[in-house]
């Protein structure tokens, strides 16, 4: 863990993740985070953790990943997968590999803004021997899932679940006429105009059902006698 820390402090790392932070000192351990959920990489003093609990253990250092949301589901669908037999050993390996790297050397700023960072920089620098060991057994992999279908439920899903709270703020300290209005001029994407307008339709065609309106029938001309 001090060669890692040192490593962080010295810039000799690449991370997928352009947020990072140190946590912790020498007696107490020290404690390394790549990335904010839903995707944390952590590695920590695990020895120095559990006596601060008053346990002890056998292991020294521990590196975790911290998964929620898509990234929690991408790992369990890899795992699953009968096709690739990975093991979740495996994938970890792999996508620590794949999304932190440390360097013997500094890393040039030149190198970080390469187009191919992690090729360039692993062609250029030799690698720290700790983590090329730990991560020897990894093989390149990104977190590619199919976009999820956007619709009006998962929208107000979301509303309901994130934005209302928020919402209720700014309504109850005087600022609601600034949301509606902001609402009322917000400019939809080409895939949002979709939405509404396929959503209008089926709500159309719905109330057609239920009413048992028939708008192409022809109609008879009405003649006053």
């Amino acid at each position: 863990m001090n060669d890692l820390v040192k490593a962080v402090q010295e810039k000799r790392f690449w991370s997928k993740s352009k947020s990072y932070a140190v946590h912790g000192n020498v007696d107490d351990g020290w404690t390394v985070n790549f990335g904010k959920s839903p995707f944390v990489i952590r590695a920590y003093d695990k020895r120095k953790e559990q006596a601060s609990k008053g346990f002890d253990t056998d292991v020294q250092n521990r590196v975790e990943l911290e998964l929620h949301q898509d990234k929690a589901e991408y790992v369990i669908d890899e795992w699953l997968n009968q096709d690739n037999n990975k093991t979740l050993t495996e994938i970890t390996f792999d996508i620590l590999y794949t999304y932190l790297w440390f360097t013997d050397k500094p890393i040039e700023e030149k190198l970080l803004k390469a187009d191919k960072v992690r090729d360039t920089i692993e062609s250029s620098v030799e690698p720290m021997p700790a983590w090329s060991l730990l991560t020897a057994l990894g093989h390149k992999m990104k977190f590619v899932r199919q976009p999820k279908e956007q619709s009006i439920e998962r929208i107000e899903k979301w509303v309901l679940e994130s934005v209302v709270p928020s919402l209720a703020v700014l309504k109850k300290t005087g600022h609601w006429a600034e949301v509606i209005e902001a609402m009322n001029t917000a400019e939809l994407s080409s895939e949002q105009q979709k939405l509404v307008k396929a959503t209008m339709i089926n709500a159309i065609t719905q109330a057609n059902h239920k009413l048992n309106i028939n708008f192409e029938k022809p109609k008879k001309r009405y003649q006053e006698i």
